[in-house]
């Protein structure tokens, strides 16, 4: 379809859309900063306790690369659906990207402390707030009819369903991290499992979504 043929709103989910893929695609790789070695040059040696130094922060990246992944993939089944645009929408969406572009940080602070409480209540908070704000959005779009016609009830709420994973995880593992900060670093570990579980569910459903 040419630009002189598309809608006003066909253009401007256009823009939204590859706005967003920009935003996320910086903010992802932005997490590899975070691991860095002393520069110079090493022995063998030395070079080797660098990189074990350098292992929880590989963790944290590889963390949150799929988390932020994870996001990316939502906002794209979910934009799928979308036939409308209105100011409400755009403005949901800059926040969600305001959490994602802050995820970077959250992740080097816990990445850097992964035996402190204080790292996990900040990472698992953004995380979910990044969620939930995604949930929202996906609320409002159902709630303004700004969806195709023909998507149906049930993929509606698979959808939403697995929007809520990434921030019922996190406030688990913030909940967790009271008891034990290894049972909780586990448990954010976990969501890939849940992502996948979900989806699995979803299809056995009828959903292709």
């Amino acid at each position: 379809m040419s630009t002189a043929t598309k809608t006003a709103d066909q253009i401007g989910l256009e823009r939204l859309v590859f706005f967003t893929d920009a935003v996320i695609a910086i903010a992802i790789t932005l997490l590899v900063l975070e691991i860095k070695i002393p520069p110079g040059r090493l022995s063998e040696q030395a070079l080797g306790e660098a990189l074990v130094v350098q292992v929880p922060k590989m963790v944290g990246f590889a963390l949150s690369f799929v988390v932020i992944g994870a996001f990316w993939q939502g906002h794209h089944r979910m934009f799928r659906y979308v036939t409308h645009l209105n100011s409400g929408l755009v403005v949901l969406n800059q926040f969600f990207l305001l959490f994602i572009c802050f995820l970077p940080f959250p992740t080097g602070v816990f990445s850097e402390h992964p035996n402190l409480q204080l790292p996990f209540l900040v990472y698992g908070g953004s995380l979910a707030a990044a969620g939930l704000m995604q949930w929202n959005m996906w609320r409002y779009l159902a709630s303004r009819k700004l969806l195709a016609d023909h998507i149906t009830t049930s993929t509606i709420r698979w959808i939403g369903r697995r929007t809520l994973i990434v921030p019922f995880v996190a406030l688990a593992a913030v909940a967790l991290s009271y008891v034990s900060l290894e049972i909780a670093g586990m448990t954010f570990g976990s969501i890939p499992i849940w992502i996948t579980i979900v989806n699995r569910l979803a299809r056995r459903a009828g959903v292709t979504a």
